[in-house]
């Protein structure tokens, strides 16, 4: 009898470690990032072609990025092939304080290439746009291969 109560204590402390130890994250419901993603303003494949690091707090890095439009999937700001465009993102890189809260968005380097989900600049003076969808915003695009001259049979 007195195993099975030290067991049962054991399995209690544990939970315990888990649940307070353990890093929080809530997710949007189900549905929510399709959701922000078809109501985006602007769907656009992009080639980013600066990050620059605007500021930093306890656990998150805030980005600028330029950008040049390969093409147009959605439009409202009426967005060519060609044109260049600033977006912000950020990157959560301390999740130990418990960071609690959607998706994030991954690192973005210089030279990726894919299709962005963004909204019209917050601000009136601004010709930032951000993120539509949260960490889903960004899909990388499949790369199409090209076959050489000489193709093996």
């Amino acid at each position: 009898m007195q195993n099975d109560s030290h067991n049962g204590v054991l399995a209690v402390v544990g939970l315990a470690v888990m649940v307070l130890g353990g890093t929080a994250h809530a997710e949007l419901p189900p549905g929510a990032y399709k959701k922000l993603k078809d109501e985006a303003k602007e769907v656009l494949q992009l080639q980013v072609v600066k990050v620059e690091k605007v500021r930093q707090d306890e656990s998150v890095q805030y980005f600028i990025c330029d950008a040049r439009v390969v093409a147009v999937e959605r439009s409202a700001a009426g967005h060519k092939k060609g044109a260049v465009i600033q977006f912000e993102t950020y990157y959560v890189y301390d999740r130990s304080g418990g960071f609690a809260g959607p998706q994030s968005p991954p690192r973005i380097p210089v030279d990726w290439k894919g299709r962005v989900y963004l909204n019209p600049p917050v601000e009136d003076d601004s010709k930032v746009f951000s993120l539509a969808a949260y960490g889903q915003s960004y899909e990388k695009l499949q790369q199409r291969r090209r076959r050489g001259l000489f193709r093996r049979r």
